[in-house]
């Protein structure tokens, strides 16, 4: 018998991305290496369709394959469980578009069916939605489901890298070169916090829109608002990437509620909290309120939609924390999602005491 296909959509820098051109591609991106001298080649142009191009003419910048360090035990596993290579497919997408035009890249390495499982990390959930709503996949085709660290409530820590331009956490090892760039990369925008879920709330309590035009402030526009029109375009993508998640969100539960599962990591400390005076003056707000209960990149509440009684499993305490790009790399984390996959919930009553908090 056949093993059933299993899909796994990545994560935002999950993949390395190479030049190509007349000669040998050549690798310009990579965790390891994040100071390639020809990087400023990863920018971005959006036109007024909401469709990017490189923003140096004549540039060709191709996803090439996963990170072997974030995810190479992970599909390895799956590999041997399996026991058959084509049931796997893990295809590496240009995590730096929108979510819609990364997912036109890999359209035809899906798994079509007529039954298949899915395990996304991070910026995958935005691709698994987009496929949901394009018709590429469809719920009746899915037989299980592991969101692993899904962003639905979006992250205040992207919010600070597109605020600064730069990524702030110096465990990142990002470079100047692509912290030069960040703004011009389209997904960071579709990951920024959700209004739904209050992370980001003026001092009265209400929430703040960060894909609205007024909230962000005056010096990101330029001296003379030369990038206003890059932003709009921007936040526009955003927002209909938005729509399309908010969708998903009010029709998993019903039509996968039994055969999804969460999965996040926690320990670490995590923006979990920003109050601003007002949209605009949020460069002049005191710091994000930090909690351990997330995973340095997404805060525990951001994780999972309010009210879905759909499981969620926690790995990780501040003794032992699991970061955001390494969850993938736990051993207890892959075995629970291997047993996900073969059993369903009822490998969920096998896991070995205090391994994962049940929420």
């Amino acid at each position: 018998m056949e093993p059933t296909p299993l899909l796994f959509l990545h994560g935002i820098r999950g993949s390395r991305l190479a030049e190509c051109g007349l000669g040998p591609s050549e690798i310009i991106w990579q965790l390891s290496r994040e100071d390639h001298p020809r990087a400023y080649q990863l920018a971005l142009r959006m036109d007024k369709h909401g469709r990017c191009s490189a923003a140096q003419e004549g540039v060709r910048v191709l996803p090439l394959d996963l990170e072997e360090t974030l995810y190479g035990s992970f599909l390895d596993h799956l590999r041997r469980d399996r026991g058959a290579e084509s049931s796997l497919a893990a295809p590496p997408f240009d995590w730096r578009l929108t979510p819609s035009q990364a997912l036109e890249g890999i359209a035809g390495e899906l798994p079509r069916g007529p039954e298949l499982d899915v395990v996304t990390h991070s910026m995958g959930l935005l691709l698994l939605s987009e496929a949901l709503s394009a018709g590429l996949l469809e719920y009746g085709m899915i037989r299980r489901l592991a969101l692993v660290t899904p962003p639905f409530g979006g992250s205040l820590d992207v919010l600070a890298v597109l605020l600064s331009g730069r990524d702030p956490d110096p465990e990142a090892g990002s470079s100047e070169s692509y912290g030069s760039m960040v703004r011009d990369l389209p997904a960071l925008y579709h990951l920024l916090p959700h209004p739904d879920y209050e992370l980001l709330t003026t001092e009265a309590g209400r929430p703040l829109d960060p894909l609205e035009a007024d909230f962000w402030p005056a010096q990101i526009m330029g001296a003379r608002g030369e990038y206003r029109t890059a932003l709009l375009r921007q936040l526009e993508a955003a927002r209909a990437c938005r729509l399309r998640l908010d969708r998903l969100v009010e029709e998993l539960p019903d039509r996968l509620g039994e055969r999804t599962l969460i999965v996040a990591g926690s320990g670490c400390p995590t923006p979990a909290s920003l109050r601003a005076a007002s949209s605009g003056e949020l460069l002049d707000a005191e710091p994000a309120r930090r909690d351990t209960r997330g995973d340095g990149r997404l805060a525990l509440q951001a994780s999972r939609p309010p009210g879905w009684g759909i499981p969620r499993l926690i790995f990780g305490d501040p003794g032992r924390p699991i970061l955001h790009g390494d969850i993938l790399r736990s051993g207890e984390v892959i075995d629970c999602i291997a047993g996900w996959m073969a059993e369903g919930a009822t490998s969920l009553e096998k896991l070995p005491p205090g391994s994962a908090l049940r929420d």
